[in-house]
């Protein structure tokens, strides 16, 4: 057993910070907090828009999707937390990503250049400055056309609700993200060529993404 945990786990000094919560506990409270800023994500939604509108296969899909990309962080979280290697821990990384998109569909597609964009800023740092400087360039429009609008439509206690609930959400939602986007360090280095592949193919879900914010802006009335 200490040989396969031994195998699993990398080198002591390369460790993740500790935490009060172990592997398992983590796993078990991801899903009810994907639940509460998904709960916390369809409130606000409900007070900034201008025709609230209620369906409860709108509300189960927005919770669900929160739910579901909670317990894939989680398992990233717990990944990490483990001290996987990163045979290990890529492949909860790499699932824990997949699990997030359902939280991007339909209206929220908005949000996702602020979240990526956000989350590289914060968390890779082991990337050039001027990488992460592009990163809170691609994560501001979005802001901007929501704030927007809210200012359009006149401040009233339930828009500055909705807007603290937003902002509250999606900056637990970039934190929760963390362990799927930062680095690593047990001193792997990524091929050159991976590494192209990595940034174009993160350059077309950026301008996909803004395409999508812009299109999202320009539709409003």
């Amino acid at each position: 057993m200490s040989e396969l945990r031994e195998h699993l786990l990398t080198e002591p000094h390369l460790t993740a910070t500790p935490s009060r919560l172990a592997p398992w506990q983590i796993l078990i409270l991801a899903p009810f907090a994907g639940t509460v800023m998904g709960v916390a994500a369809r409130w606000w939604m409900r007070l900034i828009t201008d025709d609230p509108e209620f369906s409860w296969s709108g509300t189960i899909f927005i919770v669900l999707a929160f739910t579901i990309a909670g317990t894939g962080h989680g398992l990233a979280w717990a990944a990490r937390r483990a001290h996987l290697r990163r045979r290990w821990s890529t492949p909860a990384r790499i699932v824990a990503a997949v699990l997030t998109l359902p939280m991007f569909a339909g209206a929220g597609m908005i949000m996702m250049p602020t979240v990526l964009g956000a989350s590289l800023a914060r968390d890779r740092t082991d990337w050039p400055r001027a990488l992460r400087v592009v990163a809170v360039a691609v994560a501001l429009p979005a802001i901007i056309i929501i704030a927007a609008d809210l200012a359009r439509g006149g401040v009233t206690p339930g828009r500055l609700l909705g807007s603290l609930l937003l902002v509250t959400t999606y900056t637990a939602v970039v934190r929760s993200i963390s362990a799927v986007v930062a680095p690593i360090d047990d001193g792997w280095k990524m091929r050159r060529t991976v590494r192209v592949l990595v940034v174009i193919v993160v350059g077309l879900l950026v301008l996909f993404a803004l395409t999508s914010v812009v299109g999202v802006a320009t539709a409003a009335p």
